[in-house]
């Protein structure tokens, strides 16, 4: 599970994520850490979202492509 904090630079991070990037950052020099660490962190936000959106459909028994279907008969009565 993640777990998100707020660092005393006031970024929020995940632990895990950032220390791994510090270690990565000791080992190879030339990366850029913060860089590294957003685009980790931007996955993490996607997966975490991705499963409270598949979670959520679930209720309604829907998949992702019957959720894509709905949406687009939607769209194409909207006119």
């Amino acid at each position: 599970m993640y777990h998100f904090e707020i660092g005393d630079d006031g970024l929020t991070r995940d632990s895990s994520v950032h220390d791994m990037v510090t270690r990565l950052a000791e080992r190879f020099p030339a990366i850029d850490p913060l860089a590294l660490e957003v685009a980790m962190m931007l996955e993490r936000t996607h997966t975490a979202l991705a499963d409270m959106r598949v979670a959520y459909w679930s209720k309604f028994g829907l998949t992702g492509k019957r959720f894509a279907l709905l949406r687009l008969l939607y769209l194409t009565n909207a006119d």
